[in-house]
């Protein structure tokens, strides 16, 4: 499939350009003719075209560009979406064989940008990120859901004025990307639980113990490299992508990343914490060692994709602005910990914004009355399974919607 990157220029024109990747698993080479016709409603608006030669075996990129003229937009408000139609001809070099194939998408037409001083912008004009965090499951049907499920429940959403779905913390299915797009949401693509160090797991229930160690952090050193590239690859044509998150909650107190500044540190959750684990311990993993991964995992990033910022969600902004690892990311998240005023004064460079916060009015205040903040996703959405405090209580009660996908009244 190809990797689409479609600038807009001034609103008055789209300057296309498509990078189309090509594998060719014949064993003689080819001459490889690429197709890219762009259409909406029924009428081809642009058709780039251009050739190459690949060997036999080999992989390529040809790129194919041009210009649109008067761009319908993408947003939120209206969900604009062209039809992306590749056609790749191969020709064996020795005219041995010949054959054609075909790939369509939806991709989207729109401009982002986030400021530090005045918070994030889309084609052009500020808009507030009013998200969501969702998690993959729904409720009693399990992970592997019909996309109506999500529609309906995305809905309902819309229907409270979201606008933005964090994808919380790894890829969801791909329909769901697909109905973001459909229906106006922005989305804040999420990878990693877990880098290379093990997470408390709450396995009997929430804040209680004991614990267990059963993540990613397993396989992260093999697979981090190509498990985020892929996890770019596969979503980076959705419009509905503003940010890409390398991680939720890494740097969490202790867990198990510890540094010599604090003597002892708590976590916004640990409340059944034995004392013993809240203090420094040497023997864990210094946190001096995030802003290391923190740039390889953003240099991954950037290599996929450089139209996003790139970011991650910081648990712990008292020391986490201290180590450097800050430095890497784009955007900056806070979870619960919103250190909005200070460290806006501290990083002049970096935007702000919410990337997990409770359902309070004074969180949202906070996001609504400084321009320089670009928004806020609540935890959560819609209810989920697990993070309980145990049978026969089965899943958190946190969302804005309940499992089966109804919203809450109010008290």
């Amino acid at each position: 499939m190809p990797h689409n990157r479609i600038c807009n220029n001034f609103y008055l024109k789209a300057d296309v350009e498509i990078a189309n990747t090509i594998v060719n698993e014949t064993l003689k080479d080819a001459n490889i003719t690429i197709e890219n016709l762009i259409s909406y409603d029924g009428r081809e608006l642009l058709c780039l075209k251009n050739t190459g030669l690949l060997s036999a075996g080999g992989t390529g990129v040809i790129n194919t560009g041009g210009t649109l003229v008067s761009p319908l937009l993408w947003s939120p408000e209206t969900p604009y979406l062209y039809k992306l139609t590749t056609i790749i001809h191969t020709k064996a070099f020795d005219n041995s064989f010949e054959f054609q194939e075909e790939a369509v998408q939806r991709v989207g037409i729109r401009s982002i940008y986030f400021n530090p001083d005045n918070g994030f912008f889309l084609n052009g004009k500020p808009l507030k990120i009013k998200g969501v965090c969702v998690h993959h499951d729904a409720g009693c049907l399990g992970a592997a859901v019909f996309p109506e499920i999500w529609a309906r429940r995305l809905a309902a959403l819309k229907e409270m004025g979201c606008n933005a779905i964090r994808m919380s913390h790894n890829p969801h299915m791909p329909e769901l990307y697909d109905l973001c797009d459909f229906m106006g949401f922005m989305i804040m693509d999420e990878a990693f639980d877990e880098w290379e160090g093990a997470k408390n797991k709450w396995s009997v229930g929430h804040n209680i113990y004991p614990l267990k160690h059963q993540g990613y952090f397993e396989d992260f050193p093999e697979w981090h490299e190509r498990d985020l590239s892929d996890f770019i690859k596969r979503d980076r044509n959705h419009p509905g992508i503003i940010a890409w998150s390398v991680g939720n909650e890494i740097d969490y107190p202790n867990d198990p990343y510890c540094h010599p500044l604090f003597s002892c540190m708590s976590g916004n959750n640990d409340r059944n914490k034995p004392a013993s684990e809240r203090k420094y311990n040497p023997d864990k993993p210094n946190a001096k060692r995030l802003p290391v991964i923190a740039a390889k995992l953003v240099k991954i990033v950037k290599k996929e994709d450089a139209t996003r910022p790139v970011t991650a969600t910081v648990a712990f902004p008292e020391l986490s602005s201290r180590t450097g690892y800050f430095d890497s990311f784009d955007i900056v998240g806070y979870n619960y910990k919103e250190y909005y005023e200070k460290d806006h004064i501290r990083f002049p460079d970096k935007s702000l914004f919410g990337s997990e916060n409770d359902h309070s009015y004074k969180a949202w205040k906070a996001v609504r009355d400084q321009e320089y903040i670009s928004g806020q996703f609540l935890w959560t959405g819609i209810d989920y399974l697990g993070e309980t405090a145990g049978w026969p209580v089965h899943g958190s009660q946190a969302g804005l919607l309940t499992l089966g996908g109804f919203p809450k009244l109010e008290a």
